[in-house]
């Protein structure tokens, strides 16, 4: 929890405020300022618990009213968001790794919101309602310290944008912030044939995306799944990572009680093309193990038989999980799945004031990935 007195003094605190709030009324911008307040005083995105860490000389009810009607203002996404995302986007060098990646949030009382999905159970009975999300965060190669980026709500009940569409759309949007730098980044959900092709027809685009066993590409002229791909691939270049788990996902390995285990992984890659854009060159990049299934990521970097060249993009491959487990803990130390707003709007705006108070967060507390993951050079002393 922030200290909301420190913060009201704080002069970088009041320029950010005052920087991502240009455009915005002067009602907006103070509703603004005091949510983004309240947000890191209570750690919370309860209107009730954010009202009380305001402490107004009203009642309880009467700020988390006013807080509620403040919320519905379409322009605070538009501005905010906008602004935001301009701050990131000059954050972002050539070398960064731009995780895109769905989020669900579900929200068991939103039964009249616009645009949620249903859930459904086995006997097809409707048990909750969700509403998906796009989350961008930009992460530094070498250093590794993460930048929220953009969070912003997309359904599959909305009719006016399909989901291919909106990740170009912010796919669009992130490039022109970062002036083209970045290497996009997804896993295999990101892995949708829309998205692919609009990728690799921007000859400008550079991505690293886990491919899915069904995925078709061409080799050698001839179409094949990932999955014969992945069979046929040679993996001549051997490494010894070491990786670091808690106690509990050990003991499926035989590991009981030991937070360290060595993995030997072997990788190759194979020159491939995408067959509704032959003319682009493409590689997919292949690693197996002794545990778990092979894993494949196609990438417009140009892959080559040197181990070194090969080590660098599979350190890359090792970081797109541990970018959106990173972040989502960030999310979650505000208590994410526990947004209570009752229209889309007002999810909108939240979703855009949690981006503006994760960024000021990371940005001045230098937010970076879990070290207790991965290490491909030597063993940590525990």
């Amino acid at each position: 929890m922030r200290d909301i007195e420190q913060l009201c003094k704080d002069d970088d605190f009041d320029s950010f405020i005052e920087e991502i709030s240009t455009g915005l009324r002067k009602v907006s911008t103070r509703f603004v300022k005091e949510f983004i307040l309240g947000v890191l005083g209570s750690q919370s995105l309860k209107l009730t618990d954010i009202s009380h860490v305001l402490q107004e000389d009203i009642s309880l009810h009467a700020t988390q009213k006013r807080l509620s009607r403040n919320l519905g203002d379409p322009e605070i996404s538009l501005f905010v968001g906008g602004k935001i995302l301009e701050l990131a986007g000059r954050r972002i060098k050539k070398d960064s790794l731009i995780l895109i990646h769905p989020i669900k949030l579900q929200k068991k009382y939103a039964k009249s919101m616009e645009y949620m999905s249903s859930i459904e159970s086995d006997q097809n009975v409707t048990v909750d309602t969700e509403c998906h999300l796009w989350d961008v965060v930009n992460c530094e190669l070498e250093t590794e310290i993460l930048t929220p980026v953009l969070l912003t709500p997309w359904s599959s009940n909305n009719l006016e944008i399909t989901e291919e569409e909106s990740v170009q759309l912010l796919t669009e949007k992130v490039r022109a912030a970062s002036k083209g730098n970045g290497l996009l980044v997804t896993g295999r959900s990101g892995d949708k044939r829309d998205i692919l092709v609009s990728w690799v027809g921007d000859e400008t685009s550079r991505f690293l995306i886990r491919q899915r066993d069904s995925s078709v590409l061409m080799y050698n002229k001839r179409p094949y799944t990932v999955y014969e791909l992945v069979q046929m691939c040679d993996t001549p270049y051997g490494k010894t990572i070491f990786k670091y788990l808690p106690d509990s996902d050990f003991s499926e390995y035989g590991f009981p009680g030991t937070h360290e285990l060595d993995v030997f992984i072997h990788f190759g890659f194979l020159p491939v093309r995408l067959p509704e854009k032959a003319d682009r060159p493409l590689s997919l990049l292949v690693i197996k193990s002794e545990f778990g299934e092979p894993e494949a990521y196609l990438t417009t970097e140009p892959l080559r038989r040197n181990r070194n060249v090969l080590s660098d993009m599979l350190q890359a491959c090792f970081k797109i999980n541990r970018i959106g487990r990173a972040n989502r803990e960030s999310l979650l130390n505000y208590d994410f799945d526990d947004v209570r707003v009752l229209s889309f709007v007002r999810l909108k705006n939240m979703l855009t004031l949690i981006q503006a108070a994760s960024y000021f967060s990371a940005t001045r507390q230098k937010l970076t990935l879990d070290e207790n993951t991965v290490e491909f050079h030597r063993r940590r002393t525990p």
